[in-house]
């Protein structure tokens, strides 16, 4: 699922005229945030069984190399996904508090 765009303010833009997020936009954040969570976690348990199931794969120097480089790549993307995972759950808490969509740095509204 493609990402919701995000509207950033000029460098010589005033945030402070940004609007709080309405009710209805946090909901709509919020359901894309769980979807792509869900999505994450799947990837995340399908690549960690993948993993698994290639170090038990014996072969010769050749298969092992091919392994090798599977296991790297897969390993590389479980990382990633592990972090998205991350911001999302971070994102997601901040909505249960009521602090998304503020700027951590000046407390001021991010805008929609």
């Amino acid at each position: 699922m493609p990402r919701p765009p995000v509207r950033r303010a000029a460098p010589d833009t005033d945030d402070s005229d940004l609007p709080e997020l309405t009710p209805e936009q946090l909901s709509e954040l919020r359901q894309a945030l769980e979807e792509r969570r869900a999505s994450l976690v799947a990837n995340i348990d399908e690549r960690q069984h993948a993993e698994r199931d290639v170090s038990r794969e014996v072969g010769d120097e050749m298969d092992e190399a091919n392994a090798e480089g599977a296991t790297s790549l897969t390993s590389k993307l479980l990382e990633r996904d592990v972090r998205v995972l991350a911001e999302i759950d971070r994102a997601l808490a901040k909505m249960k508090e009521g602090t998304y969509g503020m700027c951590e740095g000046t407390g001021e509204p991010i805008g929609y």
